[in-house]
């Protein structure tokens, strides 16, 4: 059987490099919008980078052919230098969408670990006028009812 014709396979790799290429902007252009969930974006990019992965090992196959010439081992060395281009480029977003998630998650969770702080603290001060108001006879009272030690006031001791 003939090997495929080095012109037709260039062809197909630059239209597939040109779909990856146009999946990725449009990946970026979401996350960038708050269009989709970042979770999702990650996954898309991991899909570009994995469908990347398949071509470049189809380009490394053709390149290794021993019937190709000059100017079609050049258009060969461009398309595996856009698809690396377009790796390159893949990575980096995910990169820059992963860390965003994970400055949302963290302001997320500083965001309620403030809520609740902020509740504890209006409890404290609604502890601290209650007894503030409470005449002398029912302080003394609750003074022989104490306990002894009281627990630390905060989870954090």
């Amino acid at each position: 059987m003939d090997a495929p014709e080095p012109g037709g396979l260039a062809g197909e790799i630059a239209s597939t490099l040109g779909e990856l290429e146009t999946g990725l902007l449009s990946q970026i252009q979401n996350g960038a919008q708050g269009a989709v969930e970042l979770d999702e974006i990650l996954q898309g990019l991991s899909e570009i980078v994995l469908a990347l992965r398949g071509q470049y090992l189809r380009l490394q196959e053709i390149l290794e052919r021993r019937d190709l010439g000059f100017e079609v081992v050049g258009k060969f060395e461009a398309l595996r230098m856009e698809l690396l281009w377009l790796y390159r480029k893949s990575k980096i977003e995910r990169y820059f969408f992963a860390r965003l998630l994970l400055e949302r998650r963290l302001r997320d969770a500083v965001h309620r670990q403030i809520i609740e702080t902020y509740q504890e603290m209006s409890e404290l001060e609604e502890a601290e006028r209650e007894l503030r108001a409470r005449p002398e006879e029912v302080l003394g009272a609750a003074l022989l009812d104490e306990p002894g030690l009281e627990p630390p006031i905060t989870d954090q001791g």
